[in-house]
């Protein structure tokens, strides 16, 4: 047998026993019913990221299999900064490193600071930790793996402790594939609520074969609840500057008019033959955020990185 057919057998194998795992998992109970404001402890979401496509240190909080596609170390933070009289809680800053090992694994660590609006429904601060590793067992296929825990003085926040599996593939150039299943194990607080599992599917389209154009689309489906939470992504190289992102995700789909989020930005890159800085920054609003006129909450990111980011399909 080829070396070729040997790394392909050795793919699907790890494909199908990634299946099986998350199949399983999927049959488990689920813990009991979440506590009010429980859902309101979380991770800074990465606004205009896609979960296929998206191959940087903030992958592990929303797909840990990325960062096994990360061609050399990256060191980031990210913060959002939200109106105080909004009701959601992700306000904050979040701090990540990620960087490829050895033997095709790479491993990363997230630190999310997180200070909820005055009006959320819990607004005492909270920090979670991520810890992921990815296995790439070829340029097109990765598995990914993290552990993650909250930390804080009110019960309703501290302790919540899980785990995420993740999968992404790329069967081509112009499109990539992901599966992730998160909180799998149904984590308690100290207050004795419960957070449900979640599963989140996603596909990155680049019709040129470059990620000079991505369109991402993508779903969440929340177990306890029934829920879903569709999402759409795009992102577009504007060269030799940097990158265009946004995004929009429609939650409450059985309400007559859905509620939204929505966000645009725009990330600047700095490359040279030993690597790459990056300044971004954006505003994020819609009426998901808990009110009708708010369309201009600022985030703002830099990275630094070991390796050059192409723009506009370059080498």
């Amino acid at each position: 047998m080829t070396s070729h057919n040997v790394a392909r057998l050795r793919t699907r194998s790890l494909g199908l026993a990634f299946t099986t795992a998350l199949l399983l998992l999927g049959l488990s109970p689920s813990a009991s019913a979440q506590v009010p404001g429980d859902a309101g402890t979380q991770r800074l979401p990465v606004l205009g990221a896609s979960i296929a496509g998206t191959d940087d240190s903030s992958a592990l909080a929303f797909n840990p299999a990325n960062i096994g596609f990360m061609p050399g170390a990256e060191l980031r933070w990210n913060g959002i900064f939200l109106d105080e009289d909004l009701g959601v809680p992700w306000q904050g800053h979040a701090f990540s490193f990620a960087t490829p090992l050895f033997l095709n694994l790479s491993m990363g660590l997230r630190v999310d600071a997180v200070n909820p609006t005055a009006q959320a429904p819990n607004p005492e601060n909270y920090q979670f930790v991520t810890w992921g590793l990815a296995l790439s067992s070829t340029d097109a296929f990765s598995l990914g793996f993290s552990l993650q825990r909250s930390y804080s003085d009110a019960a309703v926040h501290d302790r919540l402790a899980s785990y995420t599996i993740a999968m992404s593939s790329r069967p081509a150039p112009a499109l990539g594939l992901s599966f992730v299943g998160s909180d799998l194990n149904g984590p308690t607080n100290r207050a004795g609520g419960s957070r449900s599992p979640t599963y989140d599917i996603g596909m990155a389209l680049r019709p040129t074969g470059e990620r000079t154009f991505e369109l991402g689309l993508e779903a969440k489906y929340i177990v306890d609840s029934d829920d879903w939470i569709p999402r759409g992504t795009i992102g577009l190289d504007i060269a030799p500057l940097g990158r265009l992102t946004g995004g929009v995700s429609m939650h409450h789909l059985d309400q007559s008019e859905p509620d939204y989020v929505a966000s645009l930005g725009l990330a600047l890159y700095n490359s040279n033959p030993a690597g790459s800085t990056e300044l971004s920054g954006g505003v994020v609003g819609g009426n998901a955020l808990g009110s009708d006129d708010t369309y201009a909450n600022p985030y703002l990111g830099v990275a630094v990185r070991g390796f050059r980011e192409p723009v506009g399909g370059e080498a």
